[in-house]
């Protein structure tokens, strides 16, 4: 009588095959530790995706809501790339541009590259445009001219564009007034008004959240969606108001109304699927984009500001006209810390490096204005690449509300110091929800809301290693700032003095 081969038997009948079988698991498990590792150690969020491979930048699809990554590849071993090498090629490509440097190139950038790419700024030749009201904006494009967009310097592409395109932007004054359907409370309306499906119904933000970067706009955002009725459903920061309609973000704009309707269709959909029993659709979306508050550069190409030394509209103008009711959340925050933590976080340089770009931009501010307004100094693009570098004229924060409080009233727009948000999250949050006539949320849950397992967008360690910004720059700063953080507390009261914060 034979007895039957036990499955242990088997295996030891084959060692070969079996040995092969755990080498070859072995291989794949250390492969997708390698890739998760690489995913960790090599992304980084900063502002677009860029990919540079072979000594060569190409394009990559952008990851998540409104967030995109740099990376870097030579001969298939990863680099870091940070802002502060990518500045670097940029001078190195562009010295009468950017500034020379001497002989340095970081190593996975081609020395032949010549081309555009993606830029953080327009080049010099379109500052100058811009500022003089010449600059063409470039339309939707097709594949062929986006290719021949990333292969030219932008100057030489806009050349080859026909007056005609990209200038549906001037004519968005000419959109609505719109009929907001009642079943929302979402600014809503169908494009026939006799039809009720989805694919008709199009919607507006029911409100603004505006202000500066690093001044807490990112962390309010995520606690805003988790309430319930509130979309998570659209991209925190489409910039179109201020910036996508008017110059090229990943190889082209998006100068029509309808490109802004567009970035909004997943909230959409989901303000039309959720209702109540009695038809209401409780829903709500917001446009997050911060700088909507302080970005108004491209005024110059707008033809009313044709011949004129300040802006005859800005974006308060636009949001007002397209939804008179829209409701503003502005966050503020200390001036001087604000730019500190903006460079640190974008810019990646050093406590010195920031001095000196302090003192020079003080300096372009001063001289322009002897010449000219307040309004236009703050308000026009920059035109070079140091100017670029540091956003003073953003802390200017009373001339930007201005802009808000004279097309909205006061009760409209609610104002949040970021100090004081951060000593009473659970506070705020019930007034901000009141604010937007939203449901209030039981306690447990507002508490849970208002403390998030982790900060957005907090400071790398690398940079935090650097320190504080130095003491003579921060007076420098202080006395800058003084005078304009006077004229906020004129506008909103003593609790909004920046002058005095021991």
């Amino acid at each position: 009588m034979t007895c039957p081969t036990s499955t242990m038997d088997q295996i030891y009948q084959h060692p070969f095959k079996e040995r092969r079988f755990y080498l070859s698991m072995m291989v794949l498990f250390a492969v997708f530790q390698l890739t998760i590792l690489n995913l960790i150690l090599f992304r980084f969020n900063v502002g677009d995706h860029l990919i540079v491979t072979n000594g060569e930048m190409t394009d990559s699809n952008t990851k998540g809501y409104g967030t995109s990554y740099y990376s870097a590849k030579k001969k298939g071993n990863p680099k870091l790339l940070n802002f502060k090498d990518i500045n670097l090629w940029n001078r190195t490509l562009n010295p009468s541009i950017y500034g020379p440097v001497e002989g340095h190139l970081p190593e996975t950038m081609d020395t032949r590259t010549s081309i555009l790419k993606r830029r953080m700024h327009p080049t010099e030749e379109d500052y100058h445009n811009i500022v003089s009201g010449k600059y063409k904006p470039v339309g939707i494009m097709t594949l062929e001219k986006r290719v021949l967009l990333m292969k030219q310097t932008m100057t030489e592409a806009l050349k080859m564009m026909p007056e005609s395109e990209g200038r549906e932007f001037l004519e968005m004054l000419t959109e609505g007034p719109f009929k907001f359907h009642e079943q929302y409370r979402n600014p809503c309306w169908f494009e026939d008004e006799e039809s009720d499906t989805s694919n008709g119904l199009k919607c507006l933000p029911y409100f603004y959240l505006i202000g500066a970067p690093k001044c807490g706009t990112t962390d309010l955002q995520r606690r805003l969606v988790q309430h319930p009725d509130i979309s998570d459903r659209v991209v925190k920061e489409p910039h179109w108001l201020n910036r996508n309609r008017f110059y090229p973000q990943r190889g082209y704009v998006y100068p029509k109304f309808e490109h802004y309707l567009a970035v909004f269709s997943d909230g959409t959909r989901q303000i039309q699927e959720n209702k109540d029993a009695s038809g209401y659709h409780p829903m709500i979306f917001g446009d997050c984009s911060a700088t909507t508050m302080v970005d108004n550069r491209y005024w110059t190409i707008h033809p009313p500001s044709k011949n004129v030394s300040e802006p005859v509209y800005t974006n308060a103008d636009y949001i007002h006209h397209l939804n008179p009711n829209a409701k503003i959340i502005a966050m503020l925050r200390n001036p001087v810390n604000r730019i500190y933590s903006e460079y640190l976080y974008f810019m990646h340089g050093s406590p010195e490096e920031f001095h000196d770009l302090v003192k020079k931009n003080i300096l372009y501010t001063r001289e322009c204005l002897k010449h000219n307004s307040l309004r236009y100094c703050f308000n026009i693009a920059p035109r070079n690449y140091t100017q670029a570098e540091i956003k003073l004229e953003w802390g200017v924060y009373f001339l930007h509300l201005k802009e808000f409080l004279r097309v909205f009233p006061r009760k409209q727009i609610f104002v949040i110091k970021l100090e004081d948000f951060s000593q009473s999250p659970v506070s705020y949050m019930r007034r901000i929800f009141s604010f937007l006539k939203m449901r209030q949320l039981p306690d447990d849950q507002l508490n849970q809301i208002s403390s998030p397992e982790k900060r957005a967008n907090v400071r790398e360690k690398s940079d935090k290693e650097k320190g504080g910004m130095l003491e003579e720059t921060r007076k420098i700063l202080e006395d800058f700032y003084e005078p304009y953080n006077k004229l906020l507390v004129d506008l909103l009261g003593k609790q909004f003095d920046f002058n005095n914060t021991g």
